[in-house]
């Protein structure tokens, strides 16, 4: 009960500290938002979005080691499944379909739910098939399941809207661009928390052991298995959050905002980037927005950002970890470096001037 008493004061302070250094990081988001013109504030929101998607990516690519070709999929399955939600139609197939958005606050918070639900409970019936198989064959059981979509879903008019989609809407109270973007930074930032709190847990060092030796995480009772299921689903649960976010910010889902090629081009943008758990997708987010739009500023095309991407990839290939990756181990090895400099140097009295160095080898014996 002493300990418990003691340690009340402490929590307190902990809670005071963080709800301070919240409310200043909403207030400094939303005055960031509002001193912004509309192209950048769209340009922000956009890398909000795609810091949840990226996160998505590094949490299986990174902690679960696991290749996946098929994130911009399960970001289209969430869109699909939140536009539909938040919108009602009339029609058929013959007269065509008209749909608009029904002005529900319940349904509105109700579709990025949905998309994560259902988004996640995909990932899980993909990975029941597809982590069967490890390297080039699990990453065309995913490229397939992807092409899938592609060809059957997404172009469907009745299921998906053909190509002129549903309109989506944004969250009752996050209508404004400002507001949208105070709750995609706030989603990022949680997406990445999540992320970096997985990789240091006890379920990131079972993923870590199963990576490196499954038979020997096996023989502890652990199933491997149940491991892999779970990083899929919440991997695919965060793209159909970060699907639903691209859509509302777009104002309306479109199959073909969510391709394949997209998935490939997320996974090469990644490679290029790294992995790394707190830093990761908001630089590759970052690279991934900002590219085309400096691009598009000298006079660049559309498809120039994407060879970019490709370019990078194939320079950074040889690096561990991608450039992040790469950058963690050189100051690994350069504080490695100087501890072993510092356990090599002379003690310091043994450097020391005048009379205080001239001790006897009584005191040089006793320093050790």
């Amino acid at each position: 009960l002493r300990r418990a008493r003691r340690r009340e004061p402490a929590l307190a302070v902990r809670l005071l500290a963080w709800a301070a250094a919240a409310a200043l990081a909403a207030g400094g988001t939303v005055a960031v938002g509002s001193a912004l013109d509309a192209s950048w504030l769209f340009l922000f929101t956009a890398a909000a979005v795609w810091t949840v998607a990226f996160a998505s990516v590094g949490l299986l690519n990174g902690l679960g080691r696991q290749v996946s070709l098929c994130q911009a999929s399960f970001m289209g399955v969430g869109a699909l499944v939140a536009a539909r939600v938040g919108s009602s139609c009339a029609g058929g197939a013959a007269t065509g379909q008209v749909c608009a958005s029904v002005d529900s606050p319940a349904r509105a918070w109700l579709a990025p739910v949905a998309a994560m639900v259902v988004a996640g409970l995909v990932g899980v019936l993909v990975a029941a098939g597809a982590t069967r198989v490890r390297g080039v064959m699990l990453a065309v059981a995913t490229l397939s399941f992807g092409f899938f979509l592609d060809n059957t879903i997404f172009p469907a008019r009745e299921i998906s809207g053909g190509e002129f989609g549903f309109p989506m809407q944004r969250p009752t109270g996050f209508t404004s661009p400002v507001a949208f973007w105070v709750l995609c930074a706030a989603l990022a930032l949680g997406a990445v928390l999540v992320v970096r709190n997985l990789g240091r847990s006890a379920t990131g060092r079972v993923m870590r052991g199963i990576e490196q030796s499954p038979q020997a995480v096996a023989a502890f009772g652990i199933r491997p298995a149940a491991y892999k299921l779970a990083t899929f689903g919440v991997s695919a649960a965060m793209a159909g959050l970060a699907g639903y976010l691209y859509g509302a910010l777009l104002g309306s889902f479109t199959g073909g905002n969510y391709s394949t090629f997209l998935s490939l081009f997320l996974f090469v943008v990644v490679s290029m980037i790294g992995t790394h758990a707190a830093t990761g997708p908001v630089v590759t987010a970052a690279f991934y927005v900002l590219v085309p739009k400096l691009l598009n500023s000298v006079g660049g095309e559309a498809g120039d950002a994407n060879s970019i991407y490709a370019l990078g990839a194939l320079v950074t290939l040889s690096l561990p970890g991608g450039v992040l990756g790469w950058l963690s181990l050189r100051r690994a090895a350069a504080r490695s470096q100087a501890r072993g400099a510092d356990d090599l140097a002379p003690p310091a009295w043994l450097l020391e001037d005048g009379p205080a160095a001239r001790r006897s080898p009584r005191d040089l014996v006793g320093r050790g």
